[in-house]
């Protein structure tokens, strides 16, 4: 059971690391958004952290790495695979 007790403990260690880098992360975007207020930036920071950290994590862990998935230029590249694999296909 020792082995089972320390692989949980690491995912729920892991999972709160994806936590915090959500949180911050969220906070980042906040930040960035709306930066002419740094009231309304904690405001706002606050009230995403609460509903997409605590309250819904799994909702929240699925939007930001869906955001890092679609603006980071991975749809692009995978776009890109079927006229890559066409171009290596041996013609007939």
């Amino acid at each position: 059971m020792g082995l089972l007790e320390d692989l949980g403990f690491f995912a729920s260690l892991a999972w709160y690391l994806v936590l915090g880098y959500i949180a911050l992360w969220l906070y980042n975007w906040t930040r960035e958004k709306l930066g002419f207020s740094q009231v309304l930036t904690f405001a706002v920071a606050g009230i995403l952290v609460y509903f997409l950290v605590i309250e819904h994590p799994l909702v929240g862990a699925i939007g930001v790495f869906g955001w890092i998935l679609l603006t980071g230029g991975l749809l692009l590249v995978l776009g890109m695979i079927p006229s890559v694999y066409m171009m290596f296909r041996p013609k007939h």
